[in-house]
């Protein structure tokens, strides 16, 4: 294999680590801002106040009590700062545009790197065939 093609192979690998190192930096600092962003509130008094947004464990009993408290965890949903459903989308879309260029980024690198092609193997198989064809040209003599 020529110095040129190990080079380039070289780059190659280190772009692709550097495209997978800068993809799961990016999902893990989204898991600490999503986490970040939804941390329990602190009371004045120091105590931590946890407010439930979100609750889907009825399995089909549904009354008037079931209603009211639906009602409550909107209110609570919408009352809480940082809870918006809108910003979580928009976070999701962004994160999932990233990332969507960042796959599309690396499959045209993979891409252009083409096949492996074992150059090296290649080399010994026909030095191997060389010798076979001298060894059975001497036996013959």
């Amino acid at each position: 294999m020529n110095h040129d093609r190990k080079a380039e192979l070289v780059r190659q690998r280190n772009s692709v680590r550097l495209a997978f190192g800068a993809s799961v930096s990016l999902v893990a600092g989204s898991l600490a801002i999503v986490a970040g962003t939804m941390a329990p509130a602190h009371a004045a008094d120091g105590q931590i106040k946890i407010n439930l947004v979100g609750v889907n464990d009825f399995h089909g009993r549904i009354d008037a009590n079931t209603v009211k408290w639906a009602g409550t965890v909107k209110k609570l949903e919408l009352d809480t700062p940082g809870t918006s459903p809108d910003a979580a989308l928009v976070v999701g879309a962004v994160l999932a545009t990233v990332a969507y260029v960042l796959v599309q980024q690396g499959k045209e690198r993979v891409a252009d790197a083409g096949a492996p092609v074992p150059e090296q193997t290649i080399e010994t198989m026909k030095e191997d065939v060389e010798w076979a064809k001298t060894r059975a040209s001497s036996a013959r003599k």
